[in-house]
């Protein structure tokens, strides 16, 4: 299991994995992680991996300008691991909740667009005429 999300950023992406890398650094430093794991019955452990085998940062294009680029973020273990579900939530309000914010702070408020899925249009389906 895993969750993603996408976004659009006027940042170079060595400079958002670069703090990607120190946030989680820190958060491993001072024992959040931990935290947040034991609170969801996971072992800490789940959460002494490299960043980049738990929450993974992506650039997949530009953006509308070329200025801008598109990255994909997703989170979940690489590997089969324990307690897979929890984990992903537990790492998906760390994305959300702390990181997000952080970078946003860091790079300024538009930093990190979500990109919402477009809409799906209304399907219309033709009717028969009657004669």
């Amino acid at each position: 299991m895993s969750a993603a999300w996408r976004y659009t950023t006027d940042q170079q992406m060595d400079a958002i994995t670069s703090e990607v890398e120190r946030l989680w650094v820190g958060l491993m430093a001072n024992g959040e992680l931990s935290r947040r794991a034991r609170g969801a019955g996971i072992a800490a452990t789940a959460m002494l991996r490299p960043r980049s085998d738990l929450i993974r940062v992506e650039e997949v294009g530009t953006g509308r300008d070329r200025r801008t680029r598109t990255l994909t973020v997703s989170v979940g273990p690489s590997a089969d691991a324990d307690s897979a579900d929890s984990l992903v939530a537990v790492l998906s309000d760390v994305w959300r909740d702390i990181l997000v914010p952080r970078l946003r702070n860091r790079f300024g408020a538009d930093a990190m667009q979500e990109e919402r899925p477009p809409r799906p249009e209304a399907r219309h389906e033709e009717r028969p005429s009657s004669p």
